[in-house]
């Protein structure tokens, strides 16, 4: 979305925005964003970029992290400001804002873990959906230092994500053999018992649905869910029984939704939605081009479109925004850290070949 003219004048005159200059070459776009705690972590083709205060911002290599390109894992911030990283080969965390990141053992040890999340009371859930073994939601009440399963497994279904709403757990999934059915878990005891709901999805849904979260999704409102119809992408909302689900948002991108105190965002088509209904959604004012969105720490924070904004994201709080990163990738220093690290001896040698392929 274009930010209106006035808008952008006011932006320049405030210092908060520079006018757009050359962009890098071969730029890359922001998938997934974890914010909250002190700490910012952005998912990108090119690997991650970490900022413990919104200004500066380093780089780490896949490798560094725990995963392989192209997959961008999704990410979640403890609390305690710890990192985690879902990835194909485990749960990845880091506990000095990303200079260096370890393997979860356990239960999760090479498991290709699906979603994970930090709920208020600063448990960790994790999900997973590894080929040929067991897979389950599996959870961490000591900030991911160990993790039990729960009684949510299967080795015939793949588990994809995770919503906690005080007590309430839901899960999603789909059978990893046949014809993939859609599957949702639910618990109402804080996850020690589930049963599963018999979904009816529109016509024409296909897997996957996703579950959306944020800080303002609190037990008894909205639940909804991405998905697509018609190999369109699509915001799916359920009934009260959690049974029926319909569209509310259907769009040719559909690249993030989040659950606000306020309201509820989407970025559809390169816009910022909202809805303080969960469904009658209108355009509202960004000061970035969104990519992807997300509530936290009662604040609304935005992925910038690293193509044509000089910026790598945005945070609103108190209905006044900030730019964060200014300068795109430009802002980006290299992989080490004063305290050393694994991401710094892995990803160091690779940084100066990046800056060059950037353009930077």
């Amino acid at each position: 979305m274009r930010t209106p003219k006035a808008i952008h004048v006011a932006l320049l005159l405030a210092g908060a925005w520079t006018p757009a200059r050359a962009q890098p070459r071969h730029v890359p776009d922001v998938t997934t964003l974890a914010a909250g705690h002190g700490q910012l972590v952005a998912g990108t083709p090119i690997g991650t970029i970490l900022s413990r205060d919104g200004h500066a911002w380093r780089w780490a290599c896949h490798g560094g992290v725990g995963y392989e390109p192209p997959y961008q894992p999704p990410y979640a911030v403890s609390a305690r400001g710890t990192l985690f990283a879902a990835s194909h080969d485990g749960l990845a965390i880091s506990r000095d804002g990303g200079c260096d990141f370890q393997m979860a053992g356990g239960p999760l040890d090479k498991m290709y873990v699906d979603h994970v999340v930090v709920d208020p009371r600063g448990r960790v859930w994790a999900v997973t959906s590894t080929n040929g073994v067991e897979n389950g939601l599996y959870v961490s009440r000591d900030d991911g230092r160990h993790f039990a399963r729960t009684t949510l497994r299967s080795r015939t279904v793949w588990f994809k994500s995770i919503l906690v709403r005080g007590r309430e757990v839901l899960v999603s999934a789909y059978d990893a053999i046949g014809k993939g059915t859609n599957r949702l878990y639910r618990s109402t005891d804080d996850g020690t018992t589930f049963r599963e709901l018999a979904v009816e999805l529109p016509a024409g849904a296909r897997l996957i649905f996703l579950l959306v979260g944020g800080q303002g999704a609190r037990a008894g409102g909205p639940v909804l869910a991405t998905g697509f119809v018609d190999e369109r992408p699509v915001l799916l909302r359920a009934d009260a029984t959690l049974r029926q689900w319909r569209v509310v948002l259907s769009a040719q991108e559909l690249s993030g939704v989040a659950i606000a105190r306020d309201a509820t965002y989407a970025i559809v088509d390169g816009a910022l939605l909202r809805a303080t209904d969960a469904q009658h959604f209108t355009r509202t004012q960004a000061p970035v081009h969104p990519r992807c969105v997300v509530a936290q720490d009662d604040a609304l924070w935005l992925c910038a479109d690293l193509r044509t904004d000089q910026a790598i994201a945005a945070r609103r709080r108190t209905k006044r925004w900030e730019v964060l990163g200014k300068g795109g990738l430009r802002a980006l220093t290299g992989p080490a850290c004063e305290t050393g690290g694994s991401v710094g001896r892995v990803c160091g040698p690779l940084w100066p070949g990046l800056r060059r392929q950037l353009g930077l």
